[in-house]
């Protein structure tokens, strides 16, 4: 069995019916409400490039909301527990620790949310949202196909990266020739 099967089997065997079936319609949601919003997300950047915001500022204001979003759901979640404790008997924490110092904290800041996040926005700029959405998914998936190798060692074959060279190609050849003249003089002026 593999370790996302016994990771499954384990979490199902603790789970009630119902409970269950409210946790898979909630990350059902969850995902199909992520995706809505990732997918807009490149015609709204367009949108603030076309404002005059730049793609670090973006960057930065996209973090910070989220930031406080998060802040928000810890401070409702904390209200939460110590409602829950103080009507029954106390049940010993279980908290995660993630065990950064804080040299990797601003070293993943700055390579995860400036480097990354910023250089996105600002190659945005010069391609359309379909474009954007269509490289980063082919990006993403060989990633993922990437991580699966090294780390879960679940492929089979040479097929997943054959499949996303031609995913590639077929991105360059649907938008050939790319037209960069026109994004890069409306990004400048």
């Amino acid at each position: 069995m593999s370790t996302p099967d016994r990771v499954r089997a384990g979490s199902l065997a603790n789970a009630s019916p119902e409970g269950h079936r409210d946790r898979y319609v909630i990350a059902v949601g969850a995902a199909v409400l992520v995706t809505l919003l990732w997918s807009t997300s490149y015609i709204l950047n367009k949108f603030a490039f076309e404002h005059g915001v730049g793609p670090f500022t973006l960057a930065g204001l996209r973090y910070a909301v989220s930031a406080g979003a998060l802040l928000l759901a810890r401070a409702i979640a904390s209200r939460r527990r110590t409602a829950r404790q103080a009507s029954g008997p106390a049940a010993p924490a279980e908290g995660a620790r993630s065990g950064l110092r804080p040299a990797h904290y601003i070293l993943l800041g700055a390579t995860g949310y400036l480097m990354a996040q910023g250089l996105q926005y600002a190659g945005q700029m010069f391609v359309t949202p379909t474009q954007t959405s269509m490289v980063l998914a082919v990006g993403n998936t060989t990633a993922l196909v990437a991580l699966d190798m090294i780390w879960l060692r679940e492929i089979r074959g040479r097929s997943s990266f054959l499949g996303i060279a031609a995913a590639m190609a077929g991105i360059v050849l649907f938008y050939y020739p790319w037209d960069f003249g026109g994004a890069i003089s409306a990004a400048s002026s």
